[in-house]
């Protein structure tokens, strides 16, 4: 291939105090992409690090039609869409989405046309030249763009159950392998109450909290550790009320396969995580601890609950 690979360029996680000059867009829950259009019969789709999707996802190769003469690279996020129309990444793991759900290629910027670099360009130029190539292609889906403050669009993503907002400077470069304060990121995170049925143990010490919630029967199903968010004084914690509350059975009813390095806790302390995604498979994506809910009780921790 004649076309240069790229690195894509990611957004600082540094919160942005001031909206004048930056444009927002949805943060999309899937895998970033770079797609080479190189001519009619060869396109590549590449992961972050440069390796060959095209055999992962050829349901999206066949969704692009005419490509035209033009060669180009896009940057973007393969999502799958569960049965709501919303991005569910746990559906992009072992190809899920082939069942339940759609997948398609969602593009929100341009890194090289028809044998130029584009990356030196404000983002607004750059922009520009993608809504012209989207009114002739129809197949390219462009990532919306929205001018209000970053706020509103925040808030609208939050009850539309999207993960967040990039945030990105209308004069900002594309800088190929670079965390970038021209780019911010903000995720909306979830919370969810849940009952800590014991930890893992590293060594003599605690490494992450096993989580469950009650099933409407009264049964208690395990969904998944947390590890960060964990101060020494949550672990010393932890391993004081193991003293008290340790029992020698499983309290869950879908034990994780690791069960032998973990100490079982009586169900009686409530504990408060923020997460990306519970799954279809009752799984917290990405579980970071929060604090101990001394006001609630375990019955109150209902399945998929927040």
């Amino acid at each position: 291939m004649n076309i240069p690979l790229f690195r894509p360029m990611f957004p600082s996680p540094k919160p942005l105090l001031d909206d004048a000059g930056f444009v927002h867009e949805v943060k999309w829950d899937g895998y970033r992409a770079m797609m080479y259009l190189i001519d009619h019969n060869n396109v590549e789709i590449r992961s972050r690090n440069g390796r060959l999707l095209n055999s992962k996802f050829p349901e999206v190769i066949s969704t692009i039609g005419t490509i035209s003469k033009r060669t180009m690279v896009l940057d973007g996020e393969i999502v799958a869409f569960g049965e709501k129309g919303t991005p569910e990444f746990s559906l992009l793991q072992h190809n899920k989405w082939k069942e339940t759900g759609q997948v398609g290629y969602i593009v929100f910027d341009l890194l090289y046309l028809d044998g130029e670099s584009l990356c030196q360009l404000p983002w607004h130029q750059r922009r520009a030249y993608l809504d012209e190539l989207a009114a002739d292609l129809t197949w390219l889906t462009l990532s919306p763009v929205f001018y209000q403050p970053r706020q509103a669009v925040l808030d609208a993503v939050k009850s539309l159950g999207l993960e967040g907002v990039v945030s990105k400077s209308e004069q900002s470069p594309y800088l190929p392998g670079e965390h970038s304060l021209y780019w911010r990121k903000t995720k909306y995170k979830r919370t969810a109450d849940c009952v800590l049925v014991g930890y893992f143990e590293l060594g003599i010490s605690v490494r992450s909290l096993c989580l469950a919630q009650y099933r409407e029967n009264g049964e208690l199903v395990y969904i998944g550790k947390a590890g960060s968010g964990l101060g020494d004084t949550e672990r010393n914690f932890i391993q004081k009320a193991s003293r008290i509350l340790n029992i020698s059975s499983c309290p869950v009813i879908n034990p994780p396969s690791d069960e032998d390095r973990i100490a079982w806790f009586q169900p009686q302390i409530v504990v408060e995580v923020e997460y990306l995604e519970f799954t279809p498979q009752f799984r917290l994506r990405h579980p970071v601890f929060c604090r101990f809910r001394w006001d609630k009780q375990p019955n109150q921790c209902v399945l998929g609950g927040e």
